[in-house]
């Protein structure tokens, strides 16, 4: 899971730096998340307590890869957004565009 906005701040400084020629860059939480984890975030916001949010998976979680922004966060010098912020703000992003209807 990522921002948006911290893959294109990931972009520009990589397209500004000498030391990201010829890199590559995962521009990623460390941990991956399921939709169960973002409905578990957005549950806990008063803003989404209309929404029905799942309180369940259908199919239990095999595998949770694991990731290292290490290099992007060393060599770009990135901060990535905490995944609540980014789950809250893509939550209000569906909403604002009509892709999920709001409760009423």
């Amino acid at each position: 899971m990522n921002s948006s906005g911290d893959v294109a701040e990931a972009h520009i400084r990589a397209f500004e730096s000498k030391e990201a020629i010829g890199k590559r860059f995962l521009v990623s939480s460390e941990q991956s998340y399921s939709q169960l984890d973002f409905a578990d975030i957005l549950r806990g916001r008063a803003e989404f307590q209309r929404f029905d949010l799942p309180g369940h998976l259908s199919s239990p979680i095999r595998y949770r890869p694991r990731y290292s922004h290490a290099r992007a966060e060393n060599l770009l010098g990135l901060k990535f957004r905490k995944i609540e912020e980014s789950v809250v703000d893509m939550a209000n992003k569906l909403i604002s565009s009509g892709m999920v209807d709001c409760p009423q």
